[in-house]
């Protein structure tokens, strides 16, 4: 979530004894502690999505449903957790059913390849058009998107499907990408949930989230000198995306202060380049960031020898005119008032739904 540009927080609800290659022990907290842990979470700030992992038990995915139906964020993706890629059911009857109920308030689910399988009583599948059945009969019996990962399939493609809940062939979207060589594979199906949902939050749109998300984990795949969990993702698939959403949050600064400019030149200026710079991060994402998911990613022409990959690109800010309206900007910020708000403003808290009770001290 972080490394996608969002404010992660969390609550606890498997607490595991793993490694880069696999879990060994998992602990299943007690039910009013995870909901005191989601409590804290919802009662301080507003949350603009949601991301859910192992849900260890019957209980505990009850517990979750009830506090999303208090809660009501605006998108929720799964990932279910239920059976192994190989096959082994990793929750009991009741949970199963628990989790299932559960999926049907989720935006998008994004089993692994054996958990549809499994569910609708067949094997593994063995090739993408399989695997977009059962994902299909999946998705129709829980109501929701299902997301097919083309990862699980052999090929040197892989592209992802949404499959919508209507499981409509003329609905699916088809998120490209190539399959990377490496044997650094362990969680990525945790950042392939966490990531649309934190893109979703910021742009509002699925197909763009989940094109993005993938461009950012095979991005984290090629440079996979570590597991793609950790913090630290790739260095050159990373160079642009932090642009991409510096140029958009730029952009909305600029327009926040355009109201208040002291003049109405400031103001045309500050408008014409927050328009500038979305057009600048949309010409990004079309002509860079989306046109390399698939191919390297960062691995084709660097351009001329002792070029920095992606130098056309940094090039820019060098410009003399980008140079003087920066500049501008930053002149034109200066002789604004300076308006501090509070901490809780800035976090965006809401009013404690517990007055008199609450032990957060927000009173």
């Amino acid at each position: 979530m972080s490394a996608n540009g969002g404010y992660a927080m969390g609550a606890v609800t498997a607490p595991t004894a793993r490694d880069t290659r696999g879990v060994s022990a998992v602990h299943t907290p007690a039910v009013p502690f995870l909901r005191r842990q989601l409590d804290a979470v919802s009662d301080d700030v507003t949350i603009s999505a949601v991301t859910i992992g192992m849900l260890g038990s019957a209980a505990i995915a009850e517990c979750v449903a009830g506090w999303l139906d208090d809660v009501a964020p605006p998108a929720v993706v799964l990932d279910p957790v239920m059976v192994a890629t190989s096959g082994a059911r990793l929750l009991d009857d009741d949970a199963v059913r628990a989790v299932l109920e559960l999926a049907r308030r989720a935006s998008l689910v994004t089993p692994n390849i054996a958990e549809p399988a499994v569910l609708v009583g067949a094997g593994p599948a063995p090739t993408r058009g399989v695997a977009l059945e059962q994902g299909t009969t999946f998705a129709v019996r829980l109501g929701t998107s299902v997301l097919v990962k083309g990862g699980h399939v052999p090929g040197e493609r892989c592209p992802d499907a949404p499959v919508p809940p209507s499981g409509a062939p003329e609905e699916r979207l088809v998120v490209d990408g190539r399959r990377v060589g490496t044997v650094n594979t362990h969680r990525t199906g945790c950042p392939l949930s966490s990531a649309p949902a934190t893109r979703f939050a910021i742009t509002g749109d699925w197909p763009t989230a989940l094109r993005e998300a993938k461009s950012w984990l095979e991005g984290a795949l090629l440079s996979a000198h570590r597991p793609t969990g950790r913090r630290k993702p790739a260095r050159r698939p990373l160079l642009l995306l932090p642009a991409a959403l510096h140029l958009r949050e730029y952009a909305g600064v600029l327009a926040r202060t355009a109201a208040p400019a002291p003049s109405e030149a400031e103001r045309r200026f500050c408008l014409a380049a927050a328009a500038s710079c979305l057009g600048n991060e949309t010409d990004l994402h079309r002509d860079r960031l989306l046109r390399e998911t698939g191919t390297g990613f960062g691995d084709g022409d660097a351009g001329p020898a002792g070029a920095r990959p992606y130098g056309a690109w940094i090039a820019t800010y060098a410009d003399p005119d980008v140079v003087e309206a920066m500049a501008r900007a930053a002149r034109h910020a200066r002789r604004l008032p300076v308006v501090r708000a509070p901490r809780a403003a800035l976090l965006r808290r809401r009013p404690c739904p517990r007055p008199g009770t609450c032990a957060a001290g927000c009173h």
